[in-house]
């Protein structure tokens, strides 16, 4: 389970270098990429669907998102282009 939170952390913080997210904004970029995963990761081994797994993963990666945009004062979309990314199919083999 560390091993898929570390992953999904460096993927979430890396595309948010990648989409020019604002440097201190890079922390909340993978945090919420990696919650979104663990979620996703967490509802397969429960033995649901993972396309249910990926909506709930991503409605769970919104509201996230939503939260630090509002704490954080920053738009929304560059924490959930970047929290999103670990939940794009064909990234993962379970």
């Amino acid at each position: 389970m560390l091993e898929q939170m570390v992953t999904s952390f460096i993927a979430s913080a890396g595309f948010g270098i990648i989409f020019n997210a604002p440097k201190n904004s890079l922390l909340q970029c993978g945090l919420v990429g990696m919650i979104g995963w663990i979620i996703y990761f967490w509802f397969v081994e429960m033995q649901f669907d993972s396309v249910f797994a990926s909506c709930i993963a991503s409605i769970f990666v919104g509201v996230i998102s939503y939260i630090c945009a509002k704490m954080y004062k920053t738009p929304v979309i560059i924490f959930t282009v970047g929290g999103i990314i670990p939940l794009v199919p064909g990234g993962a083999c379970l």
